[in-house]
């Protein structure tokens, strides 16, 4: 097929958004990631968006606060303007359900007495279902090098003693 060529990143973003909408085929997440990935490999500016936006509601792949905001700094950078609104709503989202993303943490409360008071840095925010918050994890790299999915309700900010990660 042609549109799987380098230099067809226009026509490879036009499979993608297909089968992300379900026009013509049936939707399907997993194969719109897949064009979109060709498109954005070449970058094309709203395939790089829409990646961005797939990583935030986690269509097609695990939803991931830090691989969207990726997409989206790199689609400003490219010139696409959806991203920017994008990037304002992330922001948001971040300051309201993830407040610890980026930050020192420290682990405490969970039922891995080997994790409790273990710090690290807290790289990522997985809203795994937006209206069940029990499925919410950060993504935590330890100072030992090991990464681990921890409930807000066990990460608080390293030093604080009491407050914890937040999610809402």
């Amino acid at each position: 097929v042609a549109a799987e060529a380098p230099g067809y990143a226009v026509c490879q973003y036009m499979v993608g958004t297909m089968y992300y909408d379900g026009r013509g085929v049936d939707v399907d997440h997993e194969q719109a990631r897949a064009w979109l990935e060709k498109a954005a490999a070449q970058d094309y500016p709203s395939a790089v968006g829409s990646l961005g936006a797939m990583y935030f509601n986690g269509e097609g792949v695990t939803p991931s606060f830090r691989r969207a905001r990726e997409y989206w700094e790199r689609g400003i950078k490219l010139g696409d303007s959806d991203a920017v609104e994008d990037m304002q709503i992330l922001t948001k989202n971040i300051q309201k359900h993830a407040p610890l993303m980026d930050k020192r943490v420290e682990v405490h409360g969970t039922r891995r007495a080997d994790m409790n008071g273990k710090r690290g840095v807290a790289t990522d925010f997985h809203p795994m279902n937006w209206d069940d918050r029990t499925t919410w994890r950060y993504a935590v790299k330890l100072d030992g090098g090991e990464a681990f999915k921890v409930k807000p309700a066990h990460v608080r900010e390293e030093g604080t003693g009491g407050a914890s990660g937040g999610s809402g």
